[in-house]
């Protein structure tokens, strides 16, 4: 289909991490572990649109009746793919799988939403929205997460995997347009033709993700003995689609129609048409440009240019005397008497109190500013018994201080990091991905996060913060 029908979006979310705590028996000793897994999620949305076409203007010339068409593009379908790990939907069968040495579950979990809509053509007025339908499906291991199935045995959990979906959710949004002649309320008593919209939403919802259903399943599974057959049963009453009643809202005026966006709203003017090359004006410094051998499908790094500036601080500003104090401005930055200070011990003439200043006086390898940060870590490994029956530490000190120098790691790459808006082409597609820019003589490494994509008719723009990871190598 032509591009100016569709448009596309696809969106990464920030890597994170999933605590499974999970226990296993080893010669009659019970043993815990925790499994941490790294799970990323991907969302993607197709929206198709097609024309309406109506009469917008009628008029009468010299007896002969004459009509102006006109044309709105509207939205017909919207499709959305959501994908997951199973450890996010289904914490409960990944714990059972490791407790029974089966190791992970295969496969990841996609969700599936497709809107269509439907519109009644009025002429002069347009198009008005009649009609929406959505059907929602979940993967099926989502739909058993929502029961609360600890023991996956009697329903063959080892042969469970992600991958086939099961309808959740069915919802049909209907619009009933009516106008009628009503008084107002102006004190003239002037009568005026008011239009009103009534909007009736019908929901079928799987009984297993409503209330009621999830708390029938807690009785039965309490009646598992082993054969399955609970279990089975309180599957399979989950999978039935139960309406969920009908709500009805009336108000006044028309609902605004979905239209399709213009060009600059979903380029952003940062491609070029047709070439799909960086407007180097609308990052305000530097450019971006593809490293050798790169390509719209290339997983190989890429380069960009960027100017950071700088904010270091002249030393010698801090030259004067203090007239309250008689003191010299630079004499609290340091420790003792500040008259030891005074002098140039290197000959450089670089005087010593100058390696104080909180920026070293913007000369390079200087102490620097120190501070004190605190975080709070969710979790401490817990002591244990062994197998032996001997206590083991859990190593909490060594995992704090572990999860302290992550946090300030990410802190810093948020801090030192920058947003970039560029053509696909130039970067990649994997969740924290490598970008290399070079920067004052210096290359550095950053890591793609949060990532987004905008895809149209006049091409694909992706945005992504970066994450700076270090410096790999001097350019100058």
């Amino acid at each position: 289909m032509p591009l100016r029908d569709w448009t596309y979006d696809k969106t990464i979310s920030a890597a994170r991490t999933i605590r499974i705590v999970y226990t296993i028996k080893e010669n009659d000793l019970y043993e815990r572990r925790v499994a941490r897994l790294t799970s990323t999620q991907w969302s993607e949305t197709l929206t198709t649109y097609s024309p309406a076409d109506y009469v917008s203007r009628r008029w009468v010339e010299n007896g002969q009746v004459y009509q102006e068409m006109d044309r709105q593009w509207v939205v017909s379908v919207k499709e959305t793919w959501t994908r997951d790990t199973i450890a996010s939907i289904n914490g409960n069968l990944v714990k059972w799988c490791l407790e029974n040495n089966l190791g992970l579950p295969d496969g990841d979990c996609v969700k599936y939403s497709i809107t269509e809509s439907t519109y009644d053509v009025v002429d002069i007025q347009g198009p008005r929205l009649s009609e929406e339908k959505t059907r929602e499906e979940i993967d099926y291991l989502e739909l058993l997460g929502s029961l609360n199935i600890n023991d996956y045995g009697p329903i063959g959990g080892a042969s469970l995997s992600g991958g086939s979906r099961v309808i959740s959710q069915i919802t049909v949004v209907k619009h009933a347009w009516s106008g009628e002649e009503s008084a107002t309320a102006d004190w003239n008593g002037v009568r005026s033709w008011r239009e009103y919209t009534k909007t009736s939403t019908s929901r079928w919802l799987a009984y297993g993700l409503t209330q009621e259903g999830q708390q029938a399943a807690s009785e039965m599974l309490k009646q598992e003995d082993g054969t399955g057959a609970p279990t089975q049963e309180v599957v399979a009453s989950a999978l039935e689609l139960k309406y969920d009643g009908t709500e009805i809202q009336t108000s006044t005026g028309r609902l605004q129609v979905a239209a399709r966006p213009n060009d600059e709203e979903i380029a952003k003017d940062d491609i070029q048409n047709d070439t799909g090359d960086i407007n180097p004006q609308a990052l305000g410094s530097g450019s971006v440009y593809s490293s050798d051998g790169a390509s719209g499908s290339s997983q190989e790094p890429a380069s960009a240019d960027f100017d950071f500036g700088t904010d270091a601080i002249d030393w010698q500003d801090y030259t004067g005397i203090n007239p309250e104090t008689n003191e010299p401005n630079w004499a609290p930055f340091v420790d003792g008497d500040w008259q030891d200070y005074d002098q140039d011990s290197n000959g450089d003439g670089v005087p010593d109190w100058v390696a104080e200043l909180p920026t070293a006086g913007g000369l390079p390898n200087g102490p620097g500013t120190s501070s004190i940060q605190q975080y709070d870590m969710p979790f401490a490994p817990d002591d244990y018994y062994g197998p032996s029956g001997t206590l083991i530490k859990g190593k909490a000190a060594q995992a704090a201080r572990r999860y302290a120098e992550t946090m300030n790691a990410l802190k810093a790459a948020n801090a030192f990091g920058l947003n970039v808006t560029t053509a696909v082409q130039k970067v990649g597609t994997q969740p924290l991905a490598p970008l290399y820019l070079n920067a004052g003589g210096l290359r550095v490494q950053t890591r793609m996060n949060g990532t987004a994509w905008a895809f149209g008719n006049m091409g694909i723009v992706v945005s992504s913060d970066l994450l700076l990871a270090g410096v790999v190598a001097k350019t100058a």
